[in-house]
């Protein structure tokens, strides 16, 4: 692996002949005046579209669709949260609250079917109780759901099953696609000209 000092060294080297051009891109600012809350701004350069400001930074690229300004729009507002999501390199992270409900649903799902389900067994070891009486167990589900401590690396101490463990994209994520979908529907509207406001009063 380079160290820093290979990098600068390197950089140094390639950047020997660069020279600097303007390039096309286009920034609004999208807010309520006079306040940032709630306001962001997004920018187009041709592969890109950046979110930025008070909902979060994130950068969305998708080749050849953000080639053109017009592209960008067009597939922002037509297209879902999972898909532009994967396009901005935002990571999942582990969810607690759907990682437990599964697991609770699944162990009482395999009880109704008349398997002894093992969670309730590891649940019992984890947080007292016997795993053959029902209020025990009850206890037990109910400690594991209501523990706030609960990681990824814990849950899986407990199960002992990695694939148990339920990821999702933060909620910044989802604040940003609401925040270019916004920006691409007003985009999409057509802005009244003023002859066409001044005839609308009348």
């Amino acid at each position: 692996m380079a160290s820093y000092d290979d990098i600068k060294r390197i950089a140094a080297l390639s950047f020997t002949n660069h020279a600097i051009t303007e390039a096309p891109a286009r920034s609004w600012r999208l807010g309520k005046p006079g306040t940032s809350v709630y306001a962001f701004r997004v920018t187009w350069a041709p592969g890109m579209v950046a979110l930025s400001g008070d909902v979060g930074t994130v950068v969305y690229e998708i080749w050849p669709a953000f080639n053109t300004l017009e592209g960008a729009i067009d597939l922002v507002a037509q297209a879902d949260f999972s898909y532009l999501a994967s396009k901005s390199g935002v990571d999942k992270e582990f969810d607690r609250e759907a990682t437990v409900a599964d697991l609770i649903r699944y162990a009482y799902d395999g009880k109704r079917q008349g398997c002894r389900e093992r969670l309730f067994a590891q649940l019992c070891d984890e947080y007292g109780g016997d795993p053959d009486n029902v209020v025990d167990r009850k206890e037990a589900v109910r400690a594991f759901r209501d523990d706030d401590s609960l990681s990824a690396e814990r849950i899986y101490g407990i199960t002992g099953d990695a694939e148990d463990l339920r990821y999702s994209l933060p909620p910044g994520a989802r604040w940003a696609f609401e925040a270019v979908k916004f920006w691409a529907e007003t985009m999409r509207t057509p802005t009244p000209s003023p002859d066409t406001m001044g005839a609308n009063r009348g």
